[in-house]
């Protein structure tokens, strides 16, 4: 197993299990293609102002205690610029976007906005599942020139599966995420957002992304699930 160090942001753990519409119940087919029963929408935290402010001031606060070194503020085409690109206004940096393949048309870029060869970027992102599409930003900004040692996002599916962290090896970059989906369910399970039977459904998705609707027990009790009147704060 890939051991990396995080720092858990309770504070961001809150926002995202207290945003209203937080949880959507499936199945929906995630870009990466997995089958997710009950899907956790992060970037309905950062439509409240107040809510994107502590996700920010807890990025800022990292990045001053690791003293991380940087000249530019990147996010992710396109979730991770609703992130990146207040991040970078807060804290008074030059900020790029990255796409996952170059745009078709126009002048053709993958990586959006002005930079010099050698300037170091810290990549935003809002969530990592797999991080397919990490890899492939990261790749981009490195193909123009730029060094990308860090990769951060505020949510990660699961912090401690393998599968989920193979991407930081290969991508030779150091990672941050301050909670996974097992954080989101207890702390919502605990306070009354979401009921038992959801909290059991997100637990074997987070722990068996690939294949956990192929157990027939677990699938007829998700079916069940989306058949029952959710008691719970959120309806879930």
């Amino acid at each position: 197993m890939i051991k990396t160090n995080y720092a858990t942001s309770k504070k961001i753990i809150q926002q995202f299990s207290e945003t209203p519409g937080f949880f959507i119940v499936g199945p929906i087919k995630t870009s990466s293609g997995y089958i997710n029963p009950i899907y956790p929408e992060s970037r309905r935290t950062f439509s409240y102002p107040e809510r994107l402010q502590v996700v920010l001031d807890e990025i800022s606060k990292f990045l001053k205690k690791q003293k991380i070194k940087y000249d530019i503020i990147c996010g992710g085409a396109t979730c991770g610029i609703m992130l990146s690109s207040p991040l970078a206004m807060q804290l008074g940096v030059k900020q790029l976007y990255v796409r996952q393949h170059a745009k078709k048309a126009g002048m053709k870029f993958a990586v959006e906005g002005a930079y010099k060869k050698g300037e170091r970027v810290v990549l935003i992102d809002d969530a990592t599942a797999s991080g397919i599409h990490k890899v492939d930003f990261i790749n981009n900004l490195r193909k123009v020139g730029l060094k990308v040692e860090w990769v951060i996002v505020p949510l990660s599916r699961n912090r401690n599966l393998e599968f989920d962290n193979a991407w930081v090896k290969k991508a030779k970059v150091k990672y941050q995420s301050f909670g996974d989906l097992h954080d989101i369910r207890k702390y919502s399970y605990k306070n009354g957002f979401i009921t038992e039977e959801a909290y059991n459904i997100i637990g074997w998705y987070t722990d068996y992304p690939l294949d956990w609707f192929e157990d027939k027990e677990k699938w007829k009790y998700y079916l069940k699930y989306k058949r029952m009147k959710k008691k719970s704060i959120s309806g879930v």
